[in-house]
């Protein structure tokens, strides 16, 4: 006889857990535990998403960027930016305090002043000044917090605070920076923009185009920006010129109806479209490199081209040009020197009221200025032996030897003659 016994179900043992599909920063992830009897899966659980773990990063203003925040998560990389909210302040009149003593006042008007925005640590300078047209403060306050009780203080026979306004400077660890104009007369605001702690400087290679056009290179310490600007404050437009990959070739330019300065690099030797900057209305200045180039710029208002040493630019010439500059360094003016492969046009058929020419120079050709009717000035960067030294090919240059011609002299000098130098960047007669 076979005897049969049911044994009881020992049941599962908890076992390890296995993670089926890892959770991330967005997204849930898996497990499952098996028994450790048998390996069956005995529990199946979600694991949550892990969220996002952002780091912080401060780009600092500068004067070509604005402030932003960038949110970096340390887990899968995401990450997006933020502006930094802009620095606002909130101004109320909280009240006027007066005594009067034989007719004379003594008064206070209180003020709460509330900065809103920025970034991190906040200072603020308020300087009070007391008219209109006052440029010096009579009073000045530093602060490095948000809610400002804040008083201005008078006397006299009447209420004279109408005319007070006080200057609010007010900065942030983010390098933010605004500048407001507070009016006691009815608590106004008005914003005034800065555009940053540029320190201007004029670099150093730039000074021969300062002082033969009157505007220059300005670069900012703080930033690496730098623009152009000419010798009345007016910021000038530069050409913005797309080069070839290896440099040699300007492509195109973004801005040829607005540039007023026409800079080509070092690099360049020639332009995919020399009519490029035909007719461009606003474009004045060209200044050419060392490299022999063609450039028509028939029919652009050009009033000065400044001319390198050694160079063959092959340009047709306009009826606006008025001043011609030879760098320091040209031996030679030559017929061909700045206009040769245009048709019926040449620098003796230009409007050319004046012309800079360099102590360095030792000829000119005949016929480069044998047309130029209007030629009345010429600008000597050397002295009188000098230009008698110079070999002048006769034939076409009456209009040259004819034009009143200046001297070159740092200071003014004692002896009797024509002299010249620069003032503001513009040839000028002593």
């Amino acid at each position: 006889t076979i005897k049969t016994e049911t044994l009881t179900k020992l049941g599962h043992t908890d076992g390890e857990w296995i993670i089926d599909k890892e959770a991330n920063c967005t997204e849930d992830g898996s497990k499952h535990q098996v028994c450790s009897v048998c390996n069956a899966t005995i529990n199946i659980e979600a694991i949550s998403a892990l969220g996002h773990d952002y780091n912080e990063i401060l780009t600092k203003r500068t004067c070509i960027i604005d402030a932003k925040i960038t949110y970096i998560c340390s887990i899968c990389d995401d990450n997006y930016e933020e502006d930094v909210s802009k620095i606002n302040i909130s101004v109320e009149h909280t009240g006027t305090s007066s005594s009067i003593i034989n007719g004379y006042g003594y008064f206070s008007k209180g003020y709460k002043i509330n900065i809103i925005g920025g970034y991190g640590n906040i200072q603020a300078i308020l300087e009070l000044y007391t008219s209109e047209s006052a440029n010096t403060p009579a009073n000045t306050l530093n602060v490095t917090y948000r809610e400002i009780d804040y008083a201005i203080n008078y006397n006299g026979y009447s209420d004279s605070s109408d005319v007070y306004w006080t200057r609010m400077i007010i900065t942030d660890d983010a390098g933010n920076k605004i500048e407001y104009i507070i009016s006691h007369k009815d608590s106004s605001i008005t914003e005034k923009t800065i555009k940053g702690d540029c320190v201007e400087l004029t670099a150093e290679n730039d000074i021969t185009y300062i002082n033969t056009y009157g505007f220059g290179k300005y670069n900012c310490h703080q930033c690496g920006d730098f623009y152009y600007k000419d010798c009345k404050g007016n910021t000038l437009e530069v050409a913005d010129l797309k080069l070839s990959s290896d440099g040699t070739a300007v492509m195109s330019c973004s801005n040829a109806n607005t540039a007023e300065i026409l800079i080509i690099p070092a690099s360049v030797t020639v332009f995919a479209d020399d009519h490029m900057f035909v007719y461009c209305d606003n474009l004045h200045y060209v200044l050419f490199n060392e490299n022999p180039i063609k450039l028509n710029l028939q029919g652009a208002p050009i009033k000065h081209i400044y001319i390198p040493a050694d160079v063959t630019v092959e340009m047709c010439n306009t009826d606006s040009l008025k001043t011609v500059i030879w760098a320091n360094g040209v031996e030679k003016i030559d017929l061909y020197g700045i206009y040769s492969g245009c048709v019926g046009r040449d620098l003796s058929y230009s409007d050319i009221e004046s012309i800079v020419i360099p102590k360095t120079v030792t000829l000119i050709k005949y016929g480069v200025f044998r047309n130029a009717t209007k030629l009345s000035t010429v600008f000597y960067m050397g002295t009188a032996e000098d230009w008698n030294a110079i070999n002048i090919e006769n034939d076409g240059n009456i209009y040259l030897i004819e034009a009143t011609r200046y001297y070159y002299s740092e200071s003014q000098p004692f002896a009797e003659g024509n002299y010249w130098h620069y003032v503001d960047g513009v040839p000028t007669p002593w």
